[in-house]
């Protein structure tokens, strides 16, 4: 439900342990730690859109073109 949403959340425990997480992690100094798994999910895609059985490729075709 909405009570996910760190905007729609009532002040509280939750509230300020949103918030706290939303501070460490979205900060330039905290987005190194992310580096590696960025690289990862990269070579990931392209190994994707590279593999021949897989019709990745096809797909963002059509759906940038339609």
């Amino acid at each position: 439900g909405w009570s996910i949403i760190f905007a729609f959340a009532g002040y509280g425990d939750e509230w300020r342990r949103c918030r706290r997480l939303l501070h460490q992690t979205f900060r330039p100094d905290s987005a190194p730690k992310f580096r590696p798994m960025q690289i990862k999910r990269a070579h990931e895609m392209i190994n994707l859109i590279n593999d021949p059985h897989c019709h990745f490729a096809t797909s963002v075709y059509v759906f940038v073109n339609y």
